[in-house]
């Protein structure tokens, strides 16, 4: 069942984008492969596609790590967000009651002198 509780609605928001970009640039790691030796033997030549699946190997391997990781930096995320919520139980009763205590006075009801707290 959806929620539509804007706490909920907030966490959507915060963690909308919250993922990164892990799209290798292909075109510029070519490009340093092939300026780091330009003329090098066939040796080198045959070793290049071994750098080239290392790289690849090595871009995959970190996306997959990102995605490992995103549950638990979301979840630390929402911790965070969480311990900035005062906890002060005090407070809030306080709060509550004087709300209330608006209520009853906007509808009318006189405040009954009486009672001393």
């Amino acid at each position: 069942m959806p929620s539509e509780h804007p706490f909920d609605q907030h966490l959507k928001q915060s963690f909308d984008g919250f993922e990164p970009d892990v799209q290798p640039d292909w075109t510029g790691f070519e490009r340093d492969l092939n300026r780091q030796a330009p003329q090098a033997p066939a040796q080198v030549h045959a070793g290049r596609g071994t750098g080239r699946l290392a790289v690849a190997a090595a871009v995959v391997a970190g996306g997959v790590m990102m995605w490992v990781a995103k549950p638990m930096v979301e979840e630390q995320a929402l911790e965070q967000w969480l311990r900035r919520v005062p906890d002060d139980p005090g407070g809030l009763l306080r709060r509550k009651f004087r709300y209330q205590t608006m209520q009853r006075l906007r509808e009318g009801e006189e405040p009954d002198e009486s009672i001393r707290w």
